[in-house]
């Protein structure tokens, strides 16, 4: 296999340092209220959606022969037929073992901590756990996950639904619907102009935000909108390439690489990426103050969740300063390291087998870790060192349990994910290929698929 990365390996890589901070939050949102900039990470999944979804087909697109434009159909059909499959095939066996561990008892010893006149004592937090109910029968047991997993297959429903077997997997839907709206807008812009799908992405974004309220197609689009700007700007098709057409992009290479625009930018997608700022009742005149009022003089009154809007804005100014870069810059080296794109491998995994690892006891290790605490800080104990300094106070005691509780569940449900994609993704992915296989037509068949496993399962399906 060659080292050499892929032009878009950097996102599996940006998939996988962030799905690191999810991890923690799911943690710690239990035991404290979610902090600013909490959301930003979880919006840079739906823009790297877009991006990916969109950049092959829009690259095929730059050429107007009529032998591309039958691969882009294929390209178009191929990747709306796997999508659905791809996401909920995995979510699916997922959601059954979490149903499967609950009637088993797995979640048992957790549930006694969540009633609902103790879990504010336990869990203090925004999203306290929620451990699957059991049943007495195996049959009532897969009909509640059944009916859990129907609804959260109904991507036409505009309600927001957070799944019972797991939370954390209410983007699916999002996804999925996101996907088809971008296929569908794709294919109708076949025959326009590369700045002229730029706009429609554009304009569908904001009519999606306004219209639909739903800032996740909003997010999508613009990744979509990012992919076809770097194949504008950045690799033009020289054959229909216009004066303006390189002017611009002689403009956007000499932006990338200044530091005079790259600083203030940097600043910028910090200030929008944690709206809003605190205290911005009692403003002090500084660059972060002007930037945040800026933004809220030129936005209507009206505009839904303005916090959606500018911490995505702050995140797909990120990503355009990943694009534009070049690939032997820092951040792209980082992002393309081999540890950090087996982080990527087991993004999707780990994101899926997480509430097990949680509603199983991982929500009860800081518990475990203060009652150790107590019992060390009896009169008759002789704490030395960092026990000493952790028993100082109160808040230095509530910290380190937290973090120990971190230090054990993150790397559980990452080494738990990696198995997760390397049996169950894995036969899945060889599942929707003998899907494929049985009920398309031979010749239509996209023979150049690579092999099942490794970063295949992160860059196509979140």
């Amino acid at each position: 296999m060659s080292t050499r990365p892929r032009e878009t390996a950097w996102v599996d890589g940006a998939r996988g340092l962030s799905m690191l901070y999810p991890c923690f939050m799911h943690l710690l949102t239990a035991f404290h209220e979610p902090q600013r900039g909490t959301q930003s990470l979880l919006l840079l999944f739906f823009i790297l959606g877009g991006y990916v979804s969109a950049r092959k087909p829009l690259s095929i697109m730059q050429s107007t022969n009529h032998e591309s434009r039958a691969v882009l159909i294929r390209t178009l059909s191929t990747s709306a037929f796997r999508r659905g499959l791809r996401l909920y095939l995995p979510a699916f066996a997922a959601t059954f073992l979490t149903a499967i561990a609950a009637y088993c008892g797995l979640f048992e010893t957790i549930r006694p901590y969540t009633h609902r006149d103790v879990r504010k004592v336990y869990f203090p937090g925004s999203y306290p756990p929620n451990p699957v109910p059991r049943f007495t029968t195996v049959y009532e047991q897969i009909r509640f996950w059944a009916t859990d997993a129907s609804k959260m297959l109904n991507i036409w429903s505009t309600q927001h639904y957070v799944p019972t077997h797991n939370s954390f997997l209410w983007t699916l839907r999002s996804e999925l619907w996101s996907s088809i709206h971008l296929y569908v807008t794709i294919l109708a812009c076949v025959r326009l102009r590369p700045w002229a799908t730029f706009s429609v992405f554009v304009i569908l974004s904001q009519y999606h935000m306004l219209c639909g309220k739903r800032y996740e197609v909003m997010l999508f689009f613009w990744g979509a909108a990012i992919a076809q700007g770097e194949l504008l700007l950045l690799q033009p098709d020289p054959q229909n390439e216009h004066a303006v057409t390189r002017r611009l992009r002689r403009i956007t290479r000499l932006v990338a690489t200044s530091s005079i625009i790259a600083i203030p930018a940097a600043y910028i997608t910090l200030v929008l990426m944690f709206y809003p700022p605190p205290q911005l009742d009692q403003p002090a005149y500084t660059a972060r103050f002007l930037v945040i009022r800026l933004l809220e003089k030129v936005t209507p009154s009206t505009y839904p969740e303005k916090d959606k809007l500018y911490d995505g804005l702050g995140v797909a100014i990120l990503i355009i300063g990943l694009v534009l870069s070049s690939p032997t810059s820092i951040g792209r080296r980082i992002l393309t390291h081999p540890y950090v794109q087996r982080l990527g491998q087991m993004f999707f995994g780990t994101i899926l087998v997480q509430s097990i690892i949680l509603n199983g006891g991982g929500y009860l290790v800081p518990h475990v870790f203060w009652a150790w605490l107590d019992s060390a800080a009896a009169p008759d104990a002789n704490n030395t060192g960092l026990v000493s300094v952790i028993l100082a106070t109160k808040e230095r005691q509530k910290t380190a349990g937290l973090i120990v509780g971190c230090l054990v569940n993150v790397p559980a449900a990452v080494y738990l994910g990696h198995v997760f994609v390397k049996t169950v993704v894995k036969w899945c992915t060889i599942l929707v290929l003998l899907i494929e296989a049985l009920i398309c037509n031979p010749e239509d068949i996209d023979h150049d698929r690579r092999p099942a496993g490794r970063s295949k399962v992160t860059s196509k399906e979140m």
